[in-house]
């Protein structure tokens, strides 16, 4: 089984996570944290995952606007 996480899955996590924590992810991070989450829905509940978020996501509000505003207005 290959593990992937395609575009779509990395821009609902970028709204997800602004939502639900309060912090912007980077788009790159965003994949890492839809991956992370797929991980640990399939992993024992006494397994941690430690992963580390880089670069700032306010660089990529307007273009997640631009191009996803429809799924950010789907998830409101």
């Amino acid at each position: 089984m290959r593990d992937i996480v395609y575009g779509y899955k990395a821009i609902s996590t970028f709204f997800r996570i602004a939502k639900s924590e309060g912090i912007i992810p980077a788009l790159e991070s965003s994949h890492a944290l839809a991956f992370a989450i797929k991980l640990a829905e399939r992993s024992p509940s006494s397994e941690s995952i430690l992963m580390n978020l880089s670069g700032r996501g306010d660089k990529d509000v307007e273009f997640v606007l631009k191009h996803y505003r429809d799924e950010y207005d789907s998830e409101r």
